[in-house]
């Protein structure tokens, strides 16, 4: 099995875990470590792939998360 293989299992599992803690509120804690990790294998997985550097894949997270947390202060 290739990294990229691997990778992608890693991703998908990441995202059902995601999947599953949602569940629980998504200001739970499980959620926001089990968000924070598939985030960070989607991150790896693109950077494999050759898709994108993981810095831009990062600052795209990081507008993500600031535009909501602007939406939630309001």
């Amino acid at each position: 099995m290739t990294t990229i293989e691997q990778l992608k299992k890693e991703a998908d599992k990441a995202l059902t875990l995601k999947k599953l803690a949602e569940v629980q509120g998504k200001n739970s804690k499980e959620y926001q470590e089990a968000k924070a990790n598939c985030d960070r294998k989607f991150i790896a997985l693109r950077k494999a792939q050759g898709k994108t550097s993981a810095k831009m894949a990062g600052n795209k997270l990081i507008k993500q998360a600031t535009v909501k947390n602007s939406f939630i202060k309001k």
